[in-house]
């Protein structure tokens, strides 16, 4: 009974972890370090003794490694680039020694915390916005194109996280339920439901169009396995979602935007989330065509700075910090091509260890999608989601003789 208390506080830990879409980046933190504490003061650690499989999790920690040597070596050593990509280093250390616990009642009982804390999360948000706006508000537009209840939610809620990262926790949780759905219909049905409408709430455009991909992509796997009943079911569930979310106001202009202001540059105080995107995106390739190889390192920040200066009237760059903006951008321009090779064969290994799952494979492509538009993996949310549910998904595979682990 004492050992069955142990492990039970420690699952608990465990679950703490899922949480994330409720806690900030230093409460998230230390559940992970609550969870390493509890695991090693109970002894509930036991190193996997399978060399391919101790293999498997070394590979993983490679991004760490690389961002490591690259400060420890460099004139300008910055301790927070390698507490901020620490995850990769973790994650994989603890499914290294697995925890005997860690069963598939536990993986999907995290899955579906992971999807609670979203649902909780759009709550809040919608209680934040309520106390002081009307329902009616809901779909309106601000002044700068932005989704109104975006705007202020973001900035009137206690913690900060950047919309496109929330948007994507909306995302997962809406793949989460489309690949698991007959597990338990009713959740599922609600979370997809109750989901989306927040999704087009946030209106972030590249997780709209990464939601009807996957849509599409769930819907094309139903027709391989002629699955006749869900084929029509989710057919028609499809484009009644295109129809009601695209043609909302909130979401069309977002896409009109970007046709009415793609060829119209930055001048003076007139930038808009579509021209600032494209004067990042030219400076980025300007600093390719002059990138040392070893990258720019810490500098790259103030390299964009220059060159946003030297390019453009205007001072929108001194408002906010615009980064890369492409994380695939980010780690070229940060530790040259030698350094973004890795990275990709990185992204292939994880690749070819989930291939055999779909919801694992749509899951990893998903995140590559955002990094084309975001430094997704170069912020807390993003890279600790990653790296928390790419380990889990990658030891249900390492397990997939077990019938136990099929279902997952």
């Amino acid at each position: 009974m004492r050992q069955l208390n142990k492990n039970s506080v420690i699952i608990v830990s465990f679950y703490s972890i899922a949480t994330i879409p409720l806690l900030k980046p230093n409460i998230s933190s230390i559940s992970v370090i609550v969870f390493i504490l509890l695991n090693l003061l109970f002894s509930s650690f036991k190193r996997n003794n399978n060399l391919a499989i101790q293999k498997k999790y070394v590979v993983l920690s490679i991004p760490f490694l690389l961002f490591f040597l690259y400060e420890l070596l460099s004139k300008s050593y910055n301790l927070k680039i390698i507490l901020l990509n620490l995850p990769f280093l973790i994650f994989p250390l603890v499914f290294l020694y697995k925890p005997k616990y860690i069963n598939p009642k536990v993986i999907d009982n995290t899955i579906k915390i992971f999807q609670i804390s979203v649902l909780v999360q759009c709550f809040i948000y919608l209680i934040v916005f309520l106390k002081k706006n009307n329902i009616r508000e809901l779909l309106n537009i601000s002044k700068e194109n932005i989704p109104f209840f975006r705007e202020y939610v973001t900035s009137n809620y206690l913690i900060e996280m950047h919309p496109t990262y929330f948007s994507s926790f909306l995302l997962f949780s809406i793949t989460f339920s489309l690949f698991k759905f007959k597990s338990n219909i009713v959740f599922n049905l609600l979370n997809l439901i109750i989901s989306l409408f927040f999704i087009m709430l946030f209106s972030s455009r590249i997780i709209l169009l990464i939601l009807l991909l996957t849509l599409t992509i769930y819907l094309s796997v139903q027709i391989s396995k002629s699955r006749k009943k869900v084929i029509k079911f989710f057919g028609l569930f499809l484009v009644i979602t295109v129809i009601f979310i695209f043609n909302t106001d909130v979401v069309k202009n977002r896409f009109k935007e970007v046709m009415s202001q793609f060829n119209k540059p930055i001048s003076g105080n007139y930038y808009n989330s579509t021209n600032t995107r494209i004067a990042i995106y030219k400076c980025n390739i300007q600093l390719t065509k002059e990138l040392p190889f070893f990258g720019y390192g810490n500098a790259l920040q103030n390299k964009l700075d220059d060159c946003y200066a030297k390019n453009y009237d205007s001072i929108f760059y001194k408002v906010n910090i615009f980064n890369t903006h492409n994380y695939y951008f980010y780690i070229l321009l940060y530790g040259g091509w030698f350094f973004l090779i890795l990275f990709l064969v990185y992204f292939y290994y994880i690749f070819t260890t989930l291939k055999n799952n779909m919801m694992h494979v749509v899951f990893f492509f998903q995140v590559l999608m955002i990094n084309l538009t975001e430094n997704y993996l170069s912020r807390h949310y993003g890279l600790f989601l990653f790296c928390f549910f790419i380990t889990i998904f990658i030891y249900v595979n390492l397990n997939e003789r077990n019938p136990e682990f099929r279902e997952i």
